[in-house]
């Protein structure tokens, strides 16, 4: 019997949970700070929906439903939202650096991925799925929007 190959041509193996949540996030928190960092508010941009907002959005959800939806941070989250529809690059890149951290705490906890917070109907490892999966839709929304307005799109991280 022939063993099954992975991407590179080795043996399958198999990789824990945990592990597979950690590279994958890491990937997605490099995407999303490569946007950050080229963060320049566009006056001529006067839509609702336009860069400053939609990394605004992408952060906040990061932050609220990553790690608990229903904790004292998501609610604060909510009341920041409220505020703010948008943060200028250096609150941006603050803001992020902390929700990076708050997502890398999280993760070197350990947590049960089939476990779900307090009221939640969804479980750990769901609530990071819909994130990567919500997150990456921003990211790509992010480089059209950078592409229709004549500029050069970031690298892409991605699986190499």
């Amino acid at each position: 019997v022939q063993p099954r190959l992975r991407c590179n041509g080795g043996p399958a193996m198999k990789t824990p949970i945990h592990d597979a949540v950690v590279r994958q996030t890491d990937v997605l928190l490099a995407n999303v700070q490569v946007l950050v960092d080229i963060h320049r508010p566009d006056p001529s941009d006067s839509s609702e929906w336009g860069f400053d907002e939609q990394l605004f959005h992408l952060a906040t959800s990061l932050d609220k439903w990553f790690v608990d939806p229903g904790s004292e941070r998501a609610k604060a989250v909510d009341a920041l939202r409220a505020r703010r529809k948008r943060l200028d690059p250096g609150e941006m890149s603050a803001y992020f650096a902390e929700v990076a951290d708050g997502i890398r705490r999280h993760l070197d906890s350990r947590p049960d991925w089939e476990g779900h917070p307090d009221g939640c109907a969804w479980s750990r490892l769901e609530l990071v799925m819909a994130q990567d999966r919500h997150a990456m839709h921003h990211v790509g929304y992010l480089h059209a929007w950078l592409k229709q307005r004549g500029c050069e799109a970031p690298a892409w991280k991605g699986l190499d």
